[in-house]
């Protein structure tokens, strides 16, 4: 209503014999004027409620509802920045758009409820938890004769995928502290144990 209103001006709503509808129910002129006090909240709109029809193209419950889902998605999609963000800019194997905006609602809030995976001893450093990870927030590399298994805190999505997949049950998903979101974390370094064979 308060959109409607603030483009269209003055918002009718004509309304049937609401007594005697099995849908709606005598209380419907109640809410509808209760909706018209919220909306006033956020735009200075003059809702006029009628009993009967009104001249011109009649709109239904159903039309009347999918335009405010239409509104809805609109107001939000205004709300939320341009990509791509100015403080995350995307670079070679970056971060998908949707775990940069993420990334900074995290830097801005202030308290911040993040994943993240922690892996005890017993990891074999196998590269399951690498290959099953679906935002590539887990990966293994070898730096001479050991492997190291680091986590980009910002791309764990708390899935659980490598949780669920860790053949020795190693993986343990945690909640992040703020200040580790942006960064790479070292899980676990070791020399494997089938690293002679």
């Amino acid at each position: 209503m308060a959109e409607a209103g603030s483009r269209f001006g003055k918002v009718v709503l004509a309304r049937g014999d609401c007594a005697g509808c099995r849908i709606g129910g005598p209380e419907v002129p109640e809410h509808l004027g209760r909706m018209a006090e919220e909306a006033r909240r956020y735009f200075p709109v003059e809702v006029e409620v009628v009993a009967g029809e009104l001249p011109g193209e009649r709109v239904g419950r159903r039309e009347l509802f999918q335009a405010l889902l239409g509104s809805a998605k609109r107001t939000a999609a205004d709300l939320v920045p341009e990509l791509p963000l100015p403080a995350l800019e995307e670079k070679e194997g970056g971060l998908p758009a949707e775990l940069r905006l993420r990334g900074l609602a995290a830097g801005r809030a202030p308290e911040v409820r993040w994943p993240r995976i922690r892996v005890e001893e017993g990891c074999t450093l196998c590269p399951v938890c690498t290959n099953v990870c679906p935002t590539e927030a887990v990966r293994r590399v070898r730096e001479g004769e050991e492997y190291v298994l680091y986590l980009q805190v910002a791309a764990c999505t708390g899935c659980g995928a490598c949780v669920e997949s860790c053949p020795p049950q190693v993986i343990r998903l945690e909640e992040a502290p703020k200040e580790e979101v942006g960064k790479e974390l070292e899980l676990f370094r070791g020399r494997p144990p089938w690293y002679d064979l």
